[in-house]
């Protein structure tokens, strides 16, 4: 997957035009943790997204400890 393939799946997935990188991120990662690309092509193209200003975000523990919750 090249990441003018991420943005075009984006696209037919939410029919509309990513708005930033971030986007993107969490697009990447849902495909990642369904199996959709290999752990090598993540890595490639998170790097590529972070040199374009996405960034992971950060949970406080407090949230974490939610998120822990629902699963």
């Amino acid at each position: 997957m090249t990441l003018q393939v991420l943005i075009d799946f984006y696209r037919v997935r939410f029919n509309e035009v990513p708005v930033q990188a971030d986007d993107l991120m969490d697009l990447l990662t849902w495909c990642y943790l369904s199996e959709f690309i290999t752990p090598d092509t993540y890595r490639l193209l998170l790097r590529e997204l972070e040199e374009r200003g996405a960034e992971k975000p950060q949970f406080l523990s407090d949230n974490a400890k939610n998120m822990s919750r629902i699963s």
